[in-house]
C-alpha cells in the first residue's frame, strides 16, 4: 500500500529536461557510487550579531523559491537520466545549541 506523508504537501513537476554533459558525469559517479560524498561542497559562513533562526529558515526559503535548479532533482526515465524542476523543495534547517558547552 502507498503511504504518502500528510506533513509534506504534494509537489508537482514544473518542468523536465534532459541532463547536460555535467549533469550526466555527476549522475554516472553517482550510480556507480551511490551516496558518495565526492561531490559534496563544503561551506562554512559566520554570521555576527543577532539572529534568529526563523528568519535564517524564510532566507533559505526564498532563495530557493527563486532558484529553480535548487528544485531539480535527476531521475530515472527508462534508463535514462532527466532533471525534473519541481514547484517546491522542502527545506529544514537543523540547529545545534552549543551554549551549554565550555568555550573550549
Amino acid at each position: 500500500m502507498n503511504q504518502t506523508n500528510l506533513s509534506t504537501p504534494a509537489r508537482r513537476i514544473v518542468a523536465e529536461f534532459p541532463l547536460s554533459a555535467g549533469q550526466t558525469r555527476c549522475w554516472i559517479l553517482d550510480r556507480a557510487d551511490p551516496g558518495t560524498a565526492v561531490l559534496n561542497v563544503a561551506v562554512r559562513w559566520q554570521l555576527d550579531g543577532p539572529l534568529q533562526g526563523i528568519d535564517l529558515q524564510a532566507a533559505f526559503e526564498a532563495v530557493i523559491r527563486r532558484h529553480e535548479i535548487l528544485r531539480t532533482a535527476y531521475a530515472d526515465v527508462d534508463g535514462t537520466p532527466v532533471q525534473r524542476v519541481y514547484d517546491t523543495a522542502p527545506f529544514h534547517m537543523g540547529t545545534v545549541d552549543l551554549r551549554a558547552l565550555d568555550e573550549a
